[in-house]
């Protein structure tokens, strides 16, 4: 009985955070990833102490927050701009909607004519 409530856990913890991470910047996939490893290697530890379901809970959250901390940090070091090509020209900030819907702004260079 144990082993299949750990299971479980396990199981609800990762599809759960599978629903509500959003996947399309480093954070989101930081926070999807980090939630199922903690979730799993909280359950197994809670399992231990004879609480697989809140050593899941916990560990799910603790992961989920790390994930998100450490992909949120590479998305920053990815927007770090080149600097700019020797052509002249000039950045323009550009609205761009992704095709799940959501929108973020972009900052490309565009030479000038």
């Amino acid at each position: 009985m144990r082993k299949l409530t750990l299971a479980l856990a396990a199981l609800g913890i990762a599809a759960l955070a599978l629903v509500l991470a959003g996947c399309e910047t480093r954070a989101g996939e930081g926070a999807l990833v980090g939630g199922g490893l903690g979730a799993g290697a909280g359950a197994i530890i809670g399992g231990a102490t004879g609480h697989p379901a809140g050593g899941a809970v916990i560990g799910g959250a603790i992961g989920a927050a790390s994930g998100a901390v450490i992909g949120d940090q590479a998305d920053q070091r990815n927007r770090r701009q080149a600097p700019p090509p020797r052509e002249r020209g000039h950045y323009e900030n550009r609205i761009v909607q992704t095709q799940s819907g959501e929108t973020h702004e972009e900052r490309v260079w565009v030479p000038d004519r």
